[in-house]
């Protein structure tokens, strides 16, 4: 689907048929407009979505943490993550490091990517390249 205005508009359609909203319609929509580097129209589904009294989920968090270009708003997003009680997921984490690396914040992208290692389950791989650097660091 490309065309997110009209989904946009749809929202209002649903509301008046009293269909119930939630987090994912909302999310679709925000999606799409980040994809085609529409930040702004992004945020304006985040503020309908806060109108129409309904919480973000982790896909919120996660698509507006990663669209952020600045590392004021990758907190003001992370604070309002953790103080939902939201938990923080792998595409959250994804999310953060992206985000970082983005804003050229690179020791705060390995720090968060580090911290990410150090929760993650047991069973999860190392990728490779994170052992070639432990190796070097070693000699």
């Amino acid at each position: 689907m490309k065309d997110f205005d009209g989904a946009y508009a749809m929202l209002n359609d649903s509301r008046k048929m009293n269909v119930k909203l939630v987090a994912g319609m909302y999310n679709t929509i925000m999606a799409g407009y980040f994809r085609e580097k529409k930040i702004s129209d992004g945020l304006r589904v985040l503020k309908q979505m806060e109108l129409d009294s309904v919480k973000p989920d982790p896909q919120t968090y996660s698509y507006l943490i990663a669209h952020c270009d600045c590392e004021e708003d990758i907190i003001k997003y992370y604070e309002e993550l953790k103080c939902s009680g939201i938990t923080v997921t792998k595409h959250i984490f994804m999310s953060l490091i992206s985000a970082y690396a983005a804003c050229g914040q690179f020791e705060k992208a390995k720090q968060v990517g580090l911290k990410y290692i150090h929760l993650a389950p047991f069973s999860c791989e190392v990728p490779p390249a994170f052992e070639m650097q432990k190796q070097e660091e070693i000699y």
